[in-house]
């Protein structure tokens, strides 16, 4: 993916980089960029937050976080 690498400005020596593209939104402007440590857990959390779905996380029951989150509005 050297295309996309030189694209984003993106150094071989920092890989592996995550993008994320929401669909809808304009392709041909920034991605949102994944800074969080590189772990399943760290990157599923990133893209339950961004993405707007709903990722089984470990602890996690879907109807309890759906209600938390009515909570935290």
């Amino acid at each position: 993916n050297s295309d996309l690498s030189t694209r984003f400005s993106i150094e071989a020596e920092s890989f592996p980089q995550f993008r994320l593209w929401l669909k809808g939104k304009d392709a041909s402007k920034e991605p949102i960029k994944f800074s969080g440590a590189k772990k399943s857990e760290e990157f599923m959390k990133f893209v339950q937050s961004n993405a707007g779905v709903w990722v089984g996380l470990p602890g996690q029951v879907k109807e309890l976080d759906l209600l938390a989150k009515e909570f935290a509005r």
